[in-house]
């Protein structure tokens, strides 16, 4: 059986959306708080990741941050298993609190310190 290049490329591309997939769902069950960030938990590259690693430093959380400026998979990928283009996403006990605006809009209102306590 002859294989076109169409059909192996789709097939490479499959294994690696798979691949991708199950890699964020192991990062996102490291904690029951992860953050993907541009940088790091103690030095976040621009002002939306620096504002969610406050907020929750602030709260005394304990989260992992993903640094997606080191993992351009990991950007990739949690931007694909979210659907949500943009960098930050929050997320709890492996769901999505949302990008920083949809973050911030919660903390402000209190719903996600409801969401800790449920």
């Amino acid at each position: 059986m002859m294989l076109s290049m169409q059909n192996i490329q789709r097939n490479l591309f499959r294994c690696y959306n798979i691949n991708a997939q199950e890699r964020i769902c192991s990062m996102l069950n490291r904690s029951k708080i992860v953050i993907f960030i541009y940088g790091t938990e103690r030095n976040p590259l621009c002002e939306k990741s620096r504002e969610v690693v406050d907020i929750l430093k602030g709260l005394q959380l304990k989260f992992e941050a993903i640094n997606v400026t080191k993992d351009y998979n990991a950007e990739a990928g949690v931007k694909e298993y979210s659907s949500c283009p943009n960098i930050p996403q929050v997320y709890y006990k492996s769901n999505l609190i949302g990008d920083h605006e949809a973050f911030l809009q919660k903390y402000q209102t209190g719903e996600f310190q409801k969401i800790l306590t449920s």
